[in-house]
């Protein structure tokens, strides 16, 4: 790579002033077949060689085609900034005019449509001269190839997504029905040994699914809001607007794990009342996590793949600080986090409950009796806190 930078350095040092984004291309990417040329007749027998060449040249065109995507879009709020400028001065002109009675802004807006802002068709230019460099260079001369790339359609919200959120509400409210009458049924809330054992253990597991699911609701919520007062979250946080979270998708995650929580309660509570051995039925909240697990590291492109991915991206991110740069999703993240104290101690009150193999010897005083879980509960409590500081 320094052999290619030196040769592209060389090649333009004389023409910075008149080497277009054309010419750039062409000599980067000359220098980058030859200088894979040249290494491959020096070393023909080293295939593995070979093979690392030809990944950095596609690392270094991807590279660039991520660039020009990007300044397209840079391009385009920028066009778009100049037109909503225009709209902003006819609203404040007649706005004007309203409240002092006149009619100026006929004569305002004559001056404001000849400035520079409004007349100027450089950003369209530019925008043109990359369409067609990207056509020429990334798409093998197909313009709606390279449209796909350069204006990517955004998902629209479907009657589907409403539908189900609506299902999986009404599940969710006749299961948790359901649940409360079996309970009370078998008085699981009395002050027995093994309710008060059932209340301790059992209901911290499957708190984490409940704040959880509380938690994606009220970001819901916040994406609602503000879609409602067109905040645009998408450009502040970063997202890509293809496959950014919505507040209908964010529902419905919060829907699907509240009703499988309370469906695993039911089932759980159901097996306990016919008097199935406590040494399987207790597992139930822990394959219920294993599950959740699997699906957040999941590799394929099912359940919302970019938005996990994203959340495990941004979770590395907060616990690496101060070594990682932090944006602006980080940044919120980590308030989020400080108010999740409960969530982190259920997780871990759950972790001992599993690693201490409490569901299957049922002394569940290992855990809160043990002082390393104690000081664990300290550090735990004042990691989000750390985080941020150090952020």
């Amino acid at each position: 790579m320094k052999n290619i930078i030196r040769g592209v350095k060389k090649k333009n040092l004389d023409n910075i002033g008149t080497t277009t984004s054309t010419l750039s291309i062409t000599a980067f990417t000359s220098m980058l077949w030859e200088d894979l040329a040249g290494h491959n007749s020096k070393n023909k027998n080293c295939p593995g060689d070979l093979v690392l060449k030809r990944k950095k040249v596609q690392c270094a065109e991807k590279m660039i085609r991520r660039a020009f995507v990007e300044l397209y879009r840079g391009l385009g709020l920028l066009k778009n900034y100049s037109s909503l400028n225009m709209v902003a001065f006819t609203k404040i002109l007649k706005k004007f005019d309203k409240v002092a009675n006149q009619q100026a802004s006929e004569t305002y807006l004559q001056v404001v449509k000849k400035s520079h802002f409004f007349t100027s068709d450089k950003v369209v230019r530019a925008m043109d001269e990359v369409e067609s460099i990207f056509t020429r260079y990334f798409a093998n001369d197909d313009r709606k190839k390279a449209m796909k790339f350069l204006r990517p359609r955004q998902q629209r919200d479907t009657h589907i997504v409403t539908f189900f959120v609506g299902l999986f509400t009404g599940c969710f409210i006749t299961l948790f029905v359901i649940y409360a009458i079996l309970a009370h049924v078998a008085g699981i809330f009395s002050s027995s040994r093994s309710d008060i054992s059932y209340m301790e253990t059992i209901y911290p597991v499957f708190s984490i699914f409940a704040l959880l699911s509380l938690h994606l609701f009220m970001y819901g919520c916040d994406l609602f809001m503000w879609k409602s007062v067109r905040i645009n979250y998408n450009f502040i946080f970063e997202f890509n607007p293809n496959t950014a979270l919505k507040y209908r998708d964010a529902f419905l995650l919060s829907t699907t794990l509240m009703t499988s929580m309370v469906g695993a309660m039911v089932v759980h509570l159901l097996l306990r009342s016919n008097g199935f051995s406590p040494y399987h039925i207790d597992a139930i909240p822990g394959i219920l996590l294993l599950v959740f697990f699997a699906l957040l590291i999941c590799p394929f492109d099912v359940f919302y793949r970019s938005t996990r991915y994203c959340f495990i991206r941004i979770t590395h991110n907060i616990v690496c600080s101060p070594f990682c740069k932090v944006l602006m999703v980080d940044f919120f993240m980590a308030d989020q986090l400080t108010s999740q104290i409960p969530l982190l101690r259920h997780l871990e009150s759950t972790a001992c409950y599993f690693i201490a193999e409490n569901f299957r010897t049922h002394q569940f005083e290992t855990c809160k009796s043990g002082v390393l879980y104690r000081e664990l509960a300290y550090v735990i409590s004042f990691l989000p806190y750390y985080w941020r500081a150090m952020q």
